[in-house]
């Protein structure tokens, strides 16, 4: 009896090293097959088999700064299409800064377009672009290891989240192009994430129900305070974004239906962390008092805003500072930068910040009355 329970038990034991494998096995089959899928594209596709740099050159910019300029000549070998098999010759330029052009190595794919004869009587081409889907193949794949490796079937649930939120964006562009309105349109798909990200990661019950409740709570009173906050101050300039102009699309709108889409992740994660806390400590303290209960959810939004807070932070102002310098670099005035550009990362690291500090409240006022009236009920 003692030799068939210890079998059991191993066999247990060694369950998920034996899904980690056979999921490492599927997804190498997967980028290989990933990496070799040029038949499936129609446009033609081909790879470097050598790059030689056959002439370089000084050339100066519009504020006169001078960089190297490279000429390069590409030998590839086309991988599907008519032309299959045959070698075609292709003359690309590029400089240091790769702000004009981009430099190619040997082992790239490249897409190709006016495929011709050239007066060599070789085969010609320019290109389009460069065939990337396995490096993003790539990048999934340790992602959805790395999470299964790290939360068990729990990575699976978010992988699978991820998907369904990423299906469901795309519903949403295609609702849009129906003509549904942006408002009502950003509010379903709050809803849907939210809804669909908290059932799948925590489960279809009684706590996700809570969390959700909390989620959508703070979100309408954040999108309450922030457009009356927005009415009240002076108008944004929207000139130099990167905005369709469109008697259609009024920029306000779009730039807070964007900035709530936004807060929404860190909302959620804080929703969490409260309810969770507050239904942990009441099943292990049913009759704690709620001064001492109080206490504790307002460690719990301490310890949660100070590092959520710091994300968005690295999110929306510290991510952007290449691009700051870039533009500085080529002759942006600092006066323009902070008007035009850093202001709208700014009014988004606010307002998800808001969202942050309004939720610990929220959150742990509907979860602590939830918890305690089903405790009362039993």
């Amino acid at each position: 009896m003692n030799r068939m329970y210890h079998l059991e038990k191993a066999k247990y034991r060694y369950r998920p090293q034996v899904i980690l494998l056979a999921l490492a096995v599927l997804l190498i089959a997967l980028n290989l097959f990933v990496y070799a899928d040029w038949k499936l594209y129609r446009t033609p596709i081909a790879k470097v088999t050598s790059a030689k740099i056959t002439q370089t050159q000084t050339v100066s910019g519009e504020r006169g700064i001078e960089e190297q300029q490279y000429d390069q000549t590409l030998s590839c070998v086309l991988l599907n299409g008519e032309d299959r098999g045959k070698m075609v010759t292709i003359i690309n330029t590029y400089t240091d800064t790769h702000m004009d052009g981009t430099a190619y190595h040997k082992g790239d794919f490249l897409f190709l377009k006016n495929i011709g004869q050239g007066s060599d009587g070789m085969l010609q081409a320019a290109i389009s672009g460069q065939k990337r889907d396995y490096f993003l193949s790539f990048l999934l794949s340790l992602l959805l290891f790395g999470a299964v490796a790290v939360a068990g079937e729990r990575g699976f649930a978010f992988f699978f989240a991820l998907g369904i939120n990423l299906a469901v964006l795309l519903l949403g562009f295609f609702c849009f192009q129906t003509g549904l309105s942006f408002v009502l349109l950003t509010a379903a798909l709050i809803l849907l994430f939210s809804t669909l990200s908290l059932g799948i990661c925590i489960g279809w019950n009684r706590q996700m129900l809570v969390t959700l409740g909390d989620t959508l709570i703070s979100i309408g009173v954040l999108a309450a305070v922030y457009c009356l906050a927005m009415l009240a101050a002076p108008d944004v300039d929207y000139t130099l974004q990167d905005y369709i102009r469109s008697g259609t699309l009024q920029l306000e709108v779009l730039f807070t239906c964007g900035t709530l889409l936004g807060s929404l992740g860190a909302i959620m994660d804080v929703a969490v962390s409260v309810t969770s806390g507050v239904a942990e400590i009441l099943e292990k303290e049913p009759d704690i008092s709620g001064k001492s209960l109080s206490r504790s959810v307002r460690q719990i939004g301490y310890d949660v805003m100070g590092t959520m807070i710091n994300v968005l932070f690295y999110t929306y102002l510290a991510g952007r500072i290449p691009i700051y310098l870039a533009q500085l670099a080529n002759g942006m005035r600092l006066d323009v930068l902070f008007k035009y550009y850093t202001v709208y990362e700014i009014l988004r690291f606010l307002a998800g910040s808001l969202g942050i500090v309004l939720s610990i409240p929220i959150s742990g006022f509907v979860a602590v009355n939830y918890y305690r009236k089903r405790a009362l009920a039993k």
